[in-house]
């Protein structure tokens, strides 16, 4: 499955960051560990992360950064098949 990262900044605008060949919950924790924490050994990397949350309405995971909101979801070609 391929997952993008978007951004929701304060404007209500959305900003697509990046994608990665993982499904939402993993590709979001990637995200996390190699943007906040500067960490990119990729064997290491936790399960879970308590700071990401599910989305409500499903199909996608989220965490506050701040004043954005930074969240993954299925690529529009991932959902497709």
């Amino acid at each position: 499955m391929t997952s993008e990262i978007m951004k929701l900044d304060t404007d209500g605008e959305f900003h697509s960051l990046a994608t990665y060949s993982l499904d939402p919950e993993k590709a979001l924790i990637a995200y996390y560990m190699q943007q906040e924490k500067r960490t990119y050994n990729t064997w290491n990397y936790p399960e879970k992360v308590e700071a990401i949350k599910e989305r409500p309405m499903g199909l996608g995971f989220f965490y506050n950064k701040g004043e954005d909101v930074i969240y993954s979801r299925p690529t529009e070609e991932a959902l497709a098949i």
